[in-house]
């Protein structure tokens, strides 16, 4: 099942998106259909349909109790950033205000702020039922599906200091979408392809069983320290290529088309403007 929230005129709706359909739910946006927990009726969605090409997509969870982001955490990045493997996930955080739909501009500062705006292709976990506590069994449980997000760091401020999140976390800048994908759909995480192309040139290009910690591993972790609800987010890593391992780190410019793809969920396409 492929879930989504889209926005309409009067507002946002959670919607059951089909082959060339979107179906309207009652709900504001899918946290509030995870929060339910039962997703047996979900396709006589009472609001309508919109023909899929027509739709336009909300970030997949406007306003997450808390977003979780995972560094280091792909061996190939690990790899050429000279690091040796993590021994436990190093963990930031993300603000609600950073996100925006898999189709809306990425906002970028203005260059008195920073230029060094880089990439990152991420898989992101979306929780279904609330945890806390969890083993690896019980927080695989807890796991409502997966989608795709671009973790656009800036990179002077992220490295400013041992501590990454202002560079994580400038407002606009993060895509999630365009729909979440359940688990039973998705499958075991391992040879799904993960890839980023800056205009026309692929720059991150690997499979998600990269992973050194794997999704449930990092639900349990995260459990250990905090309740986790449903709608809440974790960035989970992003693979080898980013600009800033690159030979003269070529940041993204205004005007660049950034799309971020994941086999068996789909892409994100955003267009990088300041503002």
């Amino acid at each position: 099942m492929r879930l989504a929230t889209v926005r309409t005129p009067e507002g946002t709706s959670a919607a059951v998106i089909n082959e060339q359909s979107a179906t309207l739910l009652d709900a504001r946006d899918v946290s509030e259909v995870l929060a339910g927990g039962n997703f047996g009726d979900l396709g006589k969605g009472s609001g309508g349909t919109i023909p899929l090409a027509d739709v336009v997509f909300e970030t997949l969870i406007p306003r997450p109790r808390s977003i979780w982001c995972i560094g280091l955490n792909y061996a190939s990045h690990v790899e050429e950033t000279g690091a040796a493997l993590p021994e436990y996930p190093a963990v930031f955080t993300k603000m609600p205000t950073a996100l925006i739909g898999a189709y809306d501009d990425i906002r970028m500062p203005p260059a008195s702020t920073s230029e060094q705006i880089d990439w990152e292709a991420e898989l992101v976990v979306v929780i279904g039922s609330e945890v806390r506590r969890a083993n690896e069994a019980e927080a695989k449980a807890a796991i409502g599906g997966y989608t795709v997000g671009n973790d656009m760091s800036v990179r002077d401020w992220q490295l400013r200091t041992t501590q990454w999140t202002l560079g994580k976390t400038f407002e606009g800048m993060s895509p999630v979408g365009p729909w979440l994908v359940t688990p039973n759909e998705f499958g075991e995480v391992g040879e799904q392809r993960i890839t980023c192309t800056v205009d026309d040139e692929v720059v991150q290009d690997s499979v998600v069983g990269d992973l050194v910690f794997k999704p449930a591993m990092l639900v349990s972790h995260l459990s250990q320290v905090t309740t986790l609800f449903p709608g809440d987010l974790i960035f989970t890593g992003t693979p080898s290529g980013v600009a800033l391992f690159r030979e003269g780190q070529p940041w993204i410019k205004p005007g660049a088309v950034i799309r971020t793809h994941i086999d068996g969920i789909g892409d994100l396409v955003n267009k990088c403007v300041i503002c």
